[in-house]
């Protein structure tokens, strides 16, 4: 059963190169960060203690001259560790928010995904993903732009930043298996930029070989079969 452990409006606006700050899973294991990039260039790279994160989405927004991404890591460390963001390239500035959720499942953690540039617009009707199964949830980040107030029938706001309104939000529980499309309703007509749509999977319940985080100290990522029989 997925649930969310800890989220937070990471690192406001800030020139920094690298971008660093703390932050505890506090027992989740993945860790999802979003990041709001300034400028014509937006690539990014990240770590938390020291461990690359892997980058599932790089968004060009509805203006053209910003860039939106998420990054992921399965099984992060223990602790309140460092988050570290290195721009490359010319972005001026960054904004992050980080969320962790426990009882996904670290082989295959991210279902579907997808992306869109954004709206101007009261509404957002973004794209869908297909998911895989009942016990999945939904997360989503974007730029609210223009400061409006946001609200979604699936979705729930999860971290806000203040500054350049950098947001997760994700659907605090299981939806359906299939195609899943959340819309959004702004306050008024705004921007809504550099979106990321992706259905997270839970662990595999039962006692599969899934369950098992380790053996003899490795990782049960790293293990492919033992005595000849191919794990699932």
């Amino acid at each position: 059963m997925i649930a969310r452990t800890n989220s937070t409006a990471l690192i406001s606006w800030t020139s920094s190169n690298p971008a660093t700050a703390s932050f505890d899973c506090m027992g989740g294991n993945l860790l999802v960060i979003s990041v709001f990039t300034g400028g014509a260039t937006g690539n990014i790279t990240a770590t938390f203690n020291g461990v690359a994160l892997t980058q599932l989405s790089y968004v060009t927004d509805n203006s053209s001259s910003n860039h939106n991404s998420l990054l992921y890591l399965v099984n992060p460390a223990s602790g309140s560790n460092t988050i570290s963001v290195s721009r490359v390239g010319g972005s001026s500035s960054v904004e992050v928010t980080a969320v962790a959720y426990s009882g996904v499942d670290d082989l295959n953690p991210i279902d579907d995904s997808a992306t869109s540039p954004g709206v101007n617009s009261s509404t957002f009707n973004g794209p869908s993903v297909t998911v895989g199964s009942a016990d999945n949830w939904l997360i989503a980040t974007f730029r609210n732009t223009d400061n409006r107030t946001i609200t979604s029938a699936l979705m729930t706001q999860r971290a806000f930043g203040g500054t350049v309104r950098q947001e997760h939000w994700d659907s605090d529980g299981t939806v359906a298996a299939g195609s899943q499309a959340p819309s959004y309703s702004l306050s008024s007509s705004g921007r809504f930029d550099g979106y990321t749509l992706a259905s997270i999977n839970a662990a595999p319940t039962g006692g599969g070989s899934s369950n098992i985080k380790s053996i003899a100290g490795v990782a049960r990522a790293n293990i492919k079969s033992i005595a000849g029989v191919v794990l699932d």
